[in-house]
């Protein structure tokens, strides 16, 4: 960004998203959890093959639930912070959003 640059976003929308996809990543991970408990509990009913089978297909959506959960927090902790303070450092300069339009 230049430093004449005119930002469109404020950095308290960034610092909001950032909440937000924090709180999803855990409630996704905590799903995934529960998922696992509940396949593990599964299991000790099921006691045939097709147990197998079932699980083997139900893996990689389970498998998704925690990739997500963690790209979430990825972007939460390592994407958003440096833009965050590059947004907070235009603001501070006056640079920020002008709310007159």
């Amino acid at each position: 960004m230049t430093s004449n640059s005119r930002v469109e976003v404020s950095s308290q929308a960034l610092k909001n998203l950032r909440e937000d996809l924090k709180s999803l990543s855990s409630n996704l991970h905590d799903l995934y959890e529960a998922l696992s408990t509940s396949m593990t509990s599964l299991h000790e009913d099921w006691l045939d093959a097709k147990f197998d089978e079932f699980e083997q297909e139900f893996r990689s959506s389970k498998e998704q639930i925690e990739e997500l959960s963690e790209k979430y927090n990825e972007w939460a902790d390592q994407y958003l912070p440096p833009r965050i303070e590059i947004i907070e450092d235009i603001e501070k300069s006056g640079m920020g959003i002008n709310k007159n339009k």
